[in-house]
């Protein structure tokens, strides 16, 4: 899902993975890979623009014993794009603070969940890039004066 701005000849485009078997020889039902699918694009549909900087959502599963016996929880991992300061950033979460914690959360839960997160996330990633690109700007500007 790629947000194209007005002035732009290339839009991004938001990758999203899902580990379709959990378990060994066990695959999700169509209601959880639903539930993920539409939350994860509810998510970047109400970030907007912010959601440009998402390069890949990616959801495997994970296991807690003595917390999760009944099945394995979607585990989110975010992956930002570089913005041209070498560095690639990610966040990541997973089923436990997500709505009420159950292993399986709902689409609403999950969008909730990945946009307000994301939303800071993208915001500190975002001030990271403009201070790291002040920093070579005067770098520059101090090279050019010498």
């Amino acid at each position: 899902m790629g947000v194209v701005h007005p002035k732009r000849k290339v839009s991004t485009m938001t990758k999203l993975g899902i580990d379709l078997n959990p378990r060994k020889g066990w695959l999700i039902c169509e209601d959880e890979l639903s539930a993920i699918t539409r939350g994860c694009v509810g998510a970047l549909s109400k970030l907007g623009i912010l959601a440009e900087v998402v390069e890949v959502i990616r959801v495997s599963w994970v296991e807690f014993p003595g917390e999760t016996e009944e099945a394995p929880g979607p585990n989110f991992a975010i992956h930002f794009a570089d913005m041209g300061v070498g560095s690639k950033v990610s966040h990541g979460t997973d089923f436990r603070f997500i709505g009420s914690g159950s292993v399986k959360p709902t689409a609403n839960e999950i969008q909730e969940h990945l946009e307000k997160s994301l939303r800071r996330h993208i915001k500190e990633y975002l001030e990271m890039c403009t201070k790291a690109t002040k920093q070579v700007q005067e770098r520059l500007e101090t090279l050019q004066q010498g």
